[in-house]
């Protein structure tokens, strides 16, 4: 008997658990901020660490666009502190 008690207790605290992450998805989902619009015209940026291989990917971006497989993107380089 104390066993059956148990496992509906633990059931409940799943389905409890299940449901709080449901109500937190949704509330990510519709609550946090996003872009008004899309920016079309926006460059791409790609992001690397200060590192080398912040240096090697301003590098490559230097090279003939022709490498790049859409070359018409305006694509810029971003490089962040990583430690």
């Amino acid at each position: 008997m104390l066993l059956r008690i148990r496992q509906i207790s633990i059931q409940k605290k799943i389905v409890l658990c299940g449901l709080v992450l449901f109500l937190l998805g949704l509330c990510a989902v519709f609550l946090m901020p996003r872009e008004r619009m899309r920016n079309t015209n926006a460059a791409l940026r790609i992001g690397a660490g200060d590192d080398i291989s912040g240096y090697l990917l301003e590098r490559v971006l230097e090279q003939d666009p022709s490498l790049i497989a859409d070359s018409s993107a305006d694509i810029e380089a971003y490089t962040f502190q990583d430690c």
